[in-house]
C-alpha cells in the first residue's frame, strides 16, 4: 500500500481517501499497527480499588481482562484460554481470586498465572506444558493521573513519552475533580454503523456543532439550556489543538453547565486546593483525544472499540467528582443525559451520521475527502503542538499524521 493512494498532505492540501473507512486491509493493519504497538486506554483506577477487581473490554478487538491482583498490581490479560481459546471470563466486571475457563476447566490467577487444568494427571506427557505457564498479557502496563493504558509493543516508548504535551491539559481534566481522581461510575454502551476513526475525528471537530445539532439546540433552548449560546461562545473564544503524537483537543466555554449556586459552590472547593488562575484553566471545557480510542470530556470519560471495518462500539462512563456538592454531580449527569448516547438530543445525530458517511464512502466515484479547513494559519506552540480555530480541523489533520504513520510508514517530517 503506498500512502499517497490514501493521504494528501502538500501544505496546500490535506486530503484523505474514503477508503480510510471501508479498506479490510487497512482496518487489518489497524489492528496491528495501530491499537496493539501504540499505548491503548483500557480502565480508570477508581474501576479497580480492592484487590481481586477486574473488568473486561477490548485493545482493538483483542479482548482482555483488566485485573487487580491479590499484591495490588494492574494486570491487562488477553481473555482466551490458553487450552482452546474461549474466552476466560465472561462478566462485565466484578472481584475475583481466580478465572476459570467454562469449556474444560483450566484455571488462573488473577494475575494470569495457570493454576489448574482439569484430569491433568496421566494426560500429558512430561513437559508438554511447560511453555503455557498462564494467560497471554500485554507488554507493558502503565497509568497516569488514574487512567491505565497497555501496549503489547515491548519496544513502546513510555506512557509520558506518548502522552508528550497533551498531558499538561490531561491534567486539567483530572484536577476537575477537587479531591483526585474522581470515580468513574459503570458505562452507557451504544454501537454504529460505521468505522471507528469517525468517532475519533468527531469528538474534537467544532466545524459541525452548530449546523448538525441545530434542531436538537431549539429544542434544549426551549426548556432553558442555552444550547446554542454555549456553542457560540465556543466558536468565538475558543480553540482547537493537534499534537504530533495525533492526540487532540476541542477547548472552549464553561466546563459544568451549573445554575449560579452550584457553580459558586464548585468554585469555591477548586480554589480551596489551586490558585485562580489555575482554577479558571479547569474551568474551560475540553474534548481531549488521546490516539488512539479514548476522550476526557468534561463530564465523562468515551471509549472507541473497533468491531469491524464498519461498526463501532462506544462506551461512555459519567465522572463522578469528589469533594463537591451532590446536587453538582447530580446536575452534570442529568446534563450528560439531555446531550449524550442514543437517548440525548445530541448524540443520535451523530450516529446518523456516522452511517450516512459509511455509505457514501462506498462511492466509486468519491476519490478524495477534504480536510484543508484552516491548513496554514494554524500557531505552532513547539513540542509539537498546533494551535487553530475552532472550526479548523486541525485535529483532524493530527490524527490522520499519527495514523497514516503507523499504518502506512508515513515520514516523520510530514513532507509527501
Amino acid at each position: 500500500m503506498n500512502v499517497t493512494d490514501f493521504v494528501v498532505d502538500n501544505g496546500t492540501d490535506f486530503w484523505i481517501s474514503p477508503r480510510v473507512y471501508t479498506d479490510q486491509e487497512l482496518y487489518r493493519r489497524e489492528m496491528e499497527q495501530v491499537f496493539r504497538t501504540s499505548w491503548v486506554y483500557v480502565a480508570h483506577e477508581s474501576e479497580l480499588t480492592k484487590p481481586g477487581d477486574y473488568l473486561t473490554t477490548h485493545v482493538g478487538e483483542e479482548p482482555v481482562i483488566v485485573s487487580r491482583d491479590d499484591t495490588g498490581k494492574i494486570n491487562v490479560l488477553v481473555n482466551a484460554c490458553r487450552h482452546r481459546a474461549a474466552v476466560v471470563c465472561r462478566e462485565e466486571r466484578g472481584n475475583s481470586k481466580a478465572f476459570r475457563c467454562p469449556y474444560h476447566g483450566w484455571a488462573y490467577r488473577n494475575n494470569g498465572d495457570l493454576i489448574g487444568v482439569a484430569q491433568r494427571v496421566g494426560a500429558y506427557l512430561d513437559g508438554a506444558l511447560r511453555n503455557v505457564d498462564g494467560l497471554l498479557r500485554a507488554a507493558k502496563v502503565e497509568s497516569y493521573r488514574g487512567l491505565i493504558f497497555c501496549t503489547f509493543d515491548p519496544q513502546a516508548p513510555t506512557l509520558i513519552e506518548h502522552l508528550g504535551t497533551v498531558r499538561r491539559y490531561v491534567d486539567l481534566w483530572a484536577d476537575m475533580s477537587p479531591e483526585p481522581e474522581g470515580r468513574l461510575l459503570p458505562p452507557h454502551r451504544f454501537e454504529y454503523g460505521g468505522n471507528w476513526k469517525m468517532q475519533a475525528e468527531n469528538g474534537a471537530d467544532g466545524y459541525h456543532p452548530a449546523v448538525l445539532h441545530q434542531s436538537a439546540f431549539e429544542t434544549l433552548d426551549h426548556f432553558g439550556v442555552r444550547s446554542r449560546a454555549l456553542s457560540n461562545e465556543m466558536l468565538k473564544v475558543g480553540k482547537v489543538r493537534g499534537f504530533k503524537e495525533g492526540h487532540a483537543i476541542l477547548e472552549g466555554g464553561p466546563v459544568a453547565r451549573l445554575n449560579p449556586k452550584l457553580l459558586a459552590s464548585y468554585q469555591r472547593a477548586l480554589r480551596e486546593r489551586h490558585d485562580e488562575e489555575r482554577v479558571q484553566q479547569i474551568l474551560l471545557r475540553r474534548h481531549i483525544f488521546i490516539f488512539p480510542n479514548v476522550y476526557l470530556m468534561d463530564g465523562n470519560i468515551r471509549t472507541i472499540l473497533p468491531r469491524s471495518v464498519d461498526r463501532t462500539e462506544v462506551r461512555s462512563y459519567f465522572m463522578e467528582l469528589r469533594g463537591v456538592d451532590p446536587a453538582i454531580n447530580e446536575e452534570r449527569l442529568s446534563d450528560l443525559q439531555r446531550r449524550l448516547g442514543t437517548t440525548g438530543f445530541i448524540g443520535p445525530d451523530d450516529l446518523e451520521t456516522f452511517a450516512a458517511v459509511q455509505t457514501g464512502s462506498r462511492s466509486r466515484s468519491l476519490r478524495w475527502m477534504v480536510m484543508s479547513r484552516g491548513l496554514g494559519r494554524e500557531e505552532d506552540l513547539g513540542d509539537g503542538e498546533l494551535m487553530a480555530l475552532p472550526s479548523d480541523e486541525t485535529p483532524q489533520r493530527a490524527i490522520y499524521r499519527e495514523w497514516a504513520r503507523r499504518v502506512l510508514a508515513y515520514p516523520s517530517d510530514r513532507s509527501l
